[in-house]
C-alpha cells in the first residue's frame, strides 16, 4: 500500500465506539485535539476559560512535522494564504548588525521531510483551527473556568467543575489547559517544583505598511527567512509576517530581568500587556532599534522552568494530559505548535481504533510512550539552541561564532560559483534536522498500533505471557520514513 492510500484508509477510518470528551483549553493543543478527535467520530466540547477565541497576533512558527499534518486537515490552501514561507534563518550580532551566520534549508530536505516551514500568527492559527473545530461538530464554550476536575472510581464518568458551579462529565477529560494545568495536578496529585528563570519573553507587533515606508525596513516583510540576533543573555527571536505582503510583523525578545524596568503582574500567561519602552536597546542594531519603536503594543512572558510530568495519564484511565500541561516548553519555541499538533494527530489516530472501554486505558498510555520522550528530546534541543544564541562574551561564544563564519563562507562560496548542494551537504543537514522535520506523529500512532495494538486484539494473553520465548514478525509496507541514528536540530 502506498503512502497516498495509507492516508486515504487512515483518514476514512471512524471509531466503533464513540465517546463523549471534554477538552480543557481552546488554544492551539486543545482545538487541534478537538477536531482530532471529532474526525475519527468522538463527540468533544471544548472549555475555553477566555472570553474569544481571537487572542493576541504573536508570531509562532509551523517546521514542516507540523504544516504536513495541517495540511492534511485541509489548511493548507489557508496555510498558503496567511502564512510566510522560511527557507533560512540569519543570525546577526545584537549590537553590531553584522551578519554572523546563517542556515539555510535547502529544497530537497524540505521536499523530503513533507512539509513547508510557515511563519504565521499565533492568532491566525488558532482562528484556522477553531473554524476547522467546529464545522466538524465541536461545541465550544467560551469564558468557562475550570475550578477543579475530578475522576472518581465511585462514577462512570469523571467530571469537570467551572468556577460558576456548572458541572459537566463525560468518557474522557483531556487537559490541554498549559503550563498551570488543572488537569496535570488531578493527575500528579501535585504540581512539580517550578523554578524561575530570571528572564522572561517580549512581543512586540509591528505594522507592516510604516516598515515600507523606511528604506532600512522595507525589505524585511517579503523576506522568506527568520533573522536573529544574538546578544549577551539578549535574543531578539525574529520577525513575522502575517498575511503573504507584510501585513503584520512580530518580534520576539528574551531578556533577563534584571535588565529591564518592567515592575507589573509577574505572570507567566500571554496576557500581560506592558508598555514597550521597559526594554532598553540603545546598544542593539539600528534597524532592530527602528523595528521595536514602531511596536503597537508589547506582551510579556515570564519564563518559569517546569519539568514535565511523570505520569499524563490519569489511574482511571479517564483523563490524559498534552500540549504544554504534559511537556512544558521555552515561551515561543520553534516547535511550541508543533508538538500540540503532534500530541493530537497522535491521540486522534490511537482513538480512531477504539472499540471497546477497556481499550481506552490502553490506547491513553499508548499515546503517553508515544509522545513523552520525543516531547522531552525536543524540548531539551530548543533549550540547547536558546542557550547557544544567547552565550555571555568568551571564548565559548568566539568558537560559535568562529564556526558561523566558516559554515557562511562557504555558502557565499557555493552561491559565487553558482554550486547547488552537494549529496554530502544534504546528508550532513539530514541528519541535523530530519528527526525532527521528518517525523509524522500520525504515521508514529499507525505504526504503534501495527506492531502492538492489533497484536493485542487477537493475542492478549499472549502478549502478557510468553513461557516458549516466542518472537513475532508483523509483515507490513505501510511504513513511514526510516528512522534516523543521530538528530541535531538546526538553529530555528
Amino acid at each position: 500500500m502506498n503512502q497516498r492510500m495509507r492516508s486515504l484508509s487512515i483518514n476514512q477510518r471512524q471509531a466503533t465506539l464513540t465517546i463523549d470528551t471534554i477538552v480543557i483549553g481552546g488554544s492551539i493543543a486543545g482545538l487541534a485535539t478537538a477536531y482530532a478527535l471529532s474526525r475519527v467520530g468522538h463527540r468533544v466540547h471544548v472549555l475555553e476559560k477566555a472570553p474569544s477565541i481571537d487572542q493576541c497576533g504573536v508570531g509562532i512558527r509551523i517546521a514542516p512535522n507540523c504544516s504536513k499534518l495541517l495540511v492534511e486537515w485541509g489548511l493548507g490552501e489557508e496555510l498558503s494564504r496567511l502564512a510566510q514561507k522560511c527557507r533560512k534563518s540569519t543570525f546577526r550580532d545584537l549590537n553590531t548588525s553584522e551578519v554572523v551566520g546563517v542556515v539555510e534549508w535547502a529544497e530537497d530536505i524540505i521536499q523530503e521531510a513533507g512539509g513547508e516551514f510557515f511563519l504565521i500568527l499565533y492568532s491566525d492559527l488558532t482562528r484556522l483551527l477553531y473554524d476547522l473545530a467546529v464545522s466538524n461538530g465541536v461545541r465550544v464554550s467560551l469564558g468557562a473556568k475550570v475550578k477543579s476536575v475530578s475522576a472518581d472510581d465511585t462514577k462512570d464518568q469523571p467530571t469537570v467543575t467551572l468556577e460558576d458551579g456548572t458541572i459537566f462529565s463525560a468518557d474522557l477529560i483531556v487537559g490541554a489547559d498549559g503550563q498551570n494545568s488543572t488537569v496535570r495536578e488531578a493527575i500528579s496529585g501535585m504540581e512539580p517544583p517550578a523554578t524561575d528563570s530570571y528572564d522572561s519573553y517580549y512581543s512586540v507587533v509591528i505594522p507592516g505598511d510604516r516598515m515600507r515606508e523606511d528604506p532600512e525596513l522595507a525589505e524585511f516583510p517579503d523576506l522568506e527567512e527568520w533573522p536573529m540576533w544574538m546578544g549577551d543573555m539578549r535574543v531578539a527571536l525574529g520577525t513575522f509576517p502575517s498575511l503573504r505582503g507584510g501585513d503584520k510583523y512580530c518580534i520576539h525578545l528574551y531578556w533577563p530581568n534584571k535588565a529591564t524596568t518592567y515592575d507589573g503582574p509577574d505572570d507567566e500567561g500571554w496576557e500581560t500587556f506592558c508598555s514597550p519602552d521597559v526594554l532598553d536597546l540603545s546598544d542593539c542594531d539600528p534597524r532592530l532599534q527602528k523595528l521595536y519603536k514602531m511596536a503597537e503594543y508589547c506582551i510579556r512572558t515570564k519564563y518559569v522552568v517546569r519539568p514535565p510530568p511523570d505520569e499524563w495519564v490519569h489511574e482511571s484511565g479517564r483523563m490524559v494530559l498534552l500540549g504544554e500541561a504534559a511537556h512544558p516548553l521555552l515561551p515561543y519555541s520553534t516547535q511550541g505548535a508543533g508538538m500540540a499538533i503532534e500530541d493530537a494527530a497522535a491521540l486522534g489516530s490511537l482513538m480512531s481504533h477504539l472499540r471497546t472501554w477497556d481499550q481506552l486505558p490502553m490506547l491513553l498510555n499508548a499515546f503517553q510512550d508515544l509522545r513523552r520522550d520525543r516531547c522531552i528530546d525536543v524540548g531539551l534541543t530548543e533549550l540547547n539552541n536558546a542557550t547557544l544564541v544567547s552565550l555571555p562574551p568568551g571564548p565559548t561564544r568566539d568558537g560559535r561564532n568562529a564556526s558561523f563564519r566558516q559554515a557562511l563562507a562557504l555558502l557565499q562560496k557555493a552561491e559565487e560559483n553558482g554550486e547547488r548542494w552537494s549529496d554530502a551537504q544534504l546528508r550532513d543537514q539530514w541528519d541535523e534536522i530530519g528527526y525532527v522535520f521528518a517525523y509524522n506523529a500520525r504515521d508514529a500512532a499507525e505504526d504503534w498500533w501495527v506492531e502492538w495494538g492489533a497484536l493485542g486484539e487477537g493475542s492478549k494473553a499472549m502478549m502478557m505471557h510468553d513461557p516458549l520465548n516466542l518472537s513475532y514478525s508483523i509483515m507490513t509496507e505501510t511504513s513511514s520514513a526510516e528512522p534516523l541514528a543521530t538528530h541535531i536540530m538546526a538553529m530555528g
